[in-house]
């Protein structure tokens, strides 16, 4: 049974200066402009990108969606047997 899709927005996001204030309050606009800059700069993708992928096989499990074989693009023939 296919899902009707959800009307959000896909995409996860966070607001590096705005975290950056709420972790240290005490920090003037320079410190945490220079910090939030650095982080974002310098952010390694790859932790949040591994977390998807552990989440996306776990949930698939949870849902009964078999990911083997599903790694590659589906592929529609347009070729036809006579």
């Amino acid at each position: 049974m296919t899902k009707e899709l959800f009307n959000f927005n896909y995409n996860i996001s966070a607001d590096v200066l705005s975290s950056v204030e709420d972790f240290y309050p005490g920090l003037n606009d320079n410190e945490a402009q220079t910090l939030a800059a650095e982080i974002v700069n310098n952010f390694d993708y790859s932790v949040v990108y591994n977390q998807i992928l552990h989440d996306l096989e776990w949930y698939a499990k949870e849902q009964g969606i078999e990911l083997i074989d599903k790694d590659v693009p589906h592929e529609v023939s347009h070729l036809t047997a006579i």
